[in-house]
């Protein structure tokens, strides 16, 4: 499955080819991966990786919301 395999949980996501890299951007996981690790490891805040899960999850958020909505119609 994509969403074990792609995001860099137990690598770093230098060691994926560039496309693997490009694809698994799309996978909501590898930031929130990516962001743990930075945290672990002390390296700088990326706030660029907070707004994207901040709008991931303001996303799917928003299809739940709509879709348990429409199912209790």
């Amino acid at each position: 499955s994509a969403l074990v395999v792609l995001p860099p949980v137990y690598y770093p996501a230098s060691l994926l080819p560039k496309i693997l890299v490009r694809i698994s951007q799309l996978v909501p996981t590898v930031d929130a991966s990516e962001l743990i690790r930075g945290v672990l490891t002390g390296s700088a805040w990326q706030y660029s990786m907070w707004i994207i899960l901040l709008i991931y999850t303001t996303t799917f958020y928003t299809l739940t919301a709509k879709k348990a909505k429409w199912r209790q119609d």
